[in-house]
C-alpha cells in the first residue's frame, strides 16, 4: 500500500473497496456526512488496524503525484529535444 494516493491494499493485506458513508459520524464534519465516499479495507473494523481514507484525499494525492510525474517527463523530453537539435 502506498503512503499516499489511491490505496491498493490495507496494511492487514485486505482488499480496498470504495465505500459510501450511510450515516454521519460527526454532524459538523464534512468527511463523515451521509454519501461521503471512502477507500475502505473490506475487513474494516474501527480498531486502528485497518485502512479507511476519505475518497477525496486519496484522489487529490494521486493527482498531485501524477502531475509531478508528467512534469518530470516533460522536462526530460525538453532536454532530449535540446540535445538532438544542438548536434551539428
Amino acid at each position: 500500500m502506498p503512503n499516499h494516493g489511491i490505496p491498493t491494499r490495507c496494511p492487514c493485506g485486505g482488499e480496498i473497496m470504495q465505500d459510501v458513508s450511510p450515516n454521519p459520524k460527526y454532524p459538523s464534519d464534512f468527511d463523515t456526512l451521509p454519501g461521503s465516499r471512502y477507500f475502505t479495507c473490506k475487513k474494516y473494523e474501527d480498531d486502528g488496524m485497518h485502512f479507511r481514507q476519505p475518497w477525496a484525499f486519496g484522489v487529490e494525492e494521486e493527482v498531485k503525484s501524477l502531475r509531478r510525474e508528467v512534469n518530470d517527463m516533460a522536462e526530460e523530453i525538453a532536454q532530449l529535444k535540446r540535445l538532438i537539435t544542438s548536434r551539428p
